[in-house]
């Protein structure tokens, strides 16, 4: 029970079900580290009121999880209120992650907030709280900004609090596998090429297991978000129904999403959450990226990754019509080739990387931990 004063904390859970992993696993980790307050929940796209009790009675506002680090982050991405002199309570940044188009230290360092989301980053700074960033891409991001109190708590996804302290689960033989499809096929015949690729190429390396194509997005067209989205979805589930694996939705679902991961042998695909569950279960799991958020998830947790994307120049005019100075956004060629090398690596390892990530985690946790004891 608190005592005096709780923490309103904006989630971003929509549709994608690892948005609700992450305010499930956010709401986890905080009553476990100050359960001294109460936990007030409050969407993220949708402004405060300064004068509501969940907003003025609040002892810290925190900016819970997800790629919130985008150039317009507020108020594209936290509307909150304006102007923001308007709210008493300070203001803390939990766990949140830049979402970069590839994963370069190049990109980190061209990224530049816009004036607005400045504004919320200097007022941040201003409140003087220690907040945490995702990954170390992400606490770059936000030294150059200008934050000086922020550090690598890990996302809240990272941490099962029960998975804690238990062995590692040995993997024998792939019995059952989940492949997790991405998004980038609903905007390119390319991508979708090279998903469908990496699924045939699975089908034929584990012909004997049971193969379950996962979808985080809704594959009904009530729930999606346009026609041509679930157009692209529908036509991959086909596709991936054909090579013989079982069609399963998660979205929307952070119960269903657990389950599916959790009694599953090995995980192989683009969703990033997807990849942060089997790690903080302590299970096999190898990413395809498809944007820079794997880079900061290999990099601090040791785990398997490939980039399934690159960036192709473009010059002159071209680049200009563009709209963006380091060029497009294409898929990796070969991607299923080096995938199966990097299993062939991993399976005669015996996923060895598995056996130095409960150090990693406890040691990111105990970051982040000294982080939210010292809020108010």
């Amino acid at each position: 029970m608190s005592t005096g004063g709780h923490y309103l904390v904006l989630s971003g859970a929509m549709g994608n079900a690892g948005d609700f992993l992450i305010r499930e696993r956010t709401l986890a980790l905080l009553g476990e580290l100050r359960p001294d307050r109460d936990l007030v929940l409050h969407d993220r796209w949708r402004s405060l009121d300064p004068e509501s009790p969940e907003v003025k009675d609040a002892a810290a506002i925190v900016l819970a999880g997800g790629p919130a680090l985008q150039r317009s982050m507020y108020p594209g991405i936290y509307p909150l209120s304006s102007p923001l002199a308007q709210l008493a309570a300070p203001i803390v940044p939990f766990g949140l992650g830049w979402k970069g188009r590839v994963a370069s230290s190049s990109e980190v360092f061209r990224f530049r907030f816009d004036r607005s989301s400045r504004e919320l980053l200097a007022r941040i700074e201003a409140d003087g709280l220690v907040g945490t960033s995702r990954d170390a891409p992400s606490v770059r991001v936000m030294q150059r900004a200008g934050l000086t109190r922020n550090v690598l708590g890990g996302c809240p996804a990272w941490y099962d609090m029960d998975a804690m302290g238990r062995p590692t689960p040995e993997l024998r033989t792939v019995e059952h596998l989940v492949v997790s499809t991405g998004v980038l096929p609903v905007r390119s015949p390319l991508f979708f090429e090279q998903q469908v690729d990496v699924l045939r190429s699975l089908a034929a390396r584990y012909p004997n297991a049971q193969r379950v194509a996962a979808f985080h997005h809704a594959l009904s067209p009530e729930e999606q978000v346009s026609v041509e989205h679930g157009s692209a979805l529908r036509l991959l589930a086909r596709e991936a129904e054909q090579l013989g694996y079982e069609i399963v939705d998660v979205s929307g679902n952070a119960q269903g999403m657990e389950s599916l991961y959790g009694r599953t042998d090995l995980h192989i695909g683009y969703r990033v959450h997807a990849h942060i569950l089997r790690s903080s279960l302590r299970r096999p799991s190898v990413l395809l990226a498809e944007d820079a958020r794997a880079y900061g998830a290999g990099e601090a947790l040791g785990s398997p990754w490939l980039t399934g994307v690159r960036l192709q120049r473009i010059a002159g005019r071209l680049r200009r019509f563009s709209g963006h100075r380091l060029g497009a956004v294409v898929p990796v060629a070969n991607l299923s080739a080096q995938l199966s090398r990097l299993l062939d690596e991993q399976e005669s390892s015996g996923w060895s990387y598995l056996r130095k990530l409960p150090e990693l985690q406890d040691r990111h946790l105990a970051v982040c931990r000294r982080a939210v004891e010292s809020w108010p």
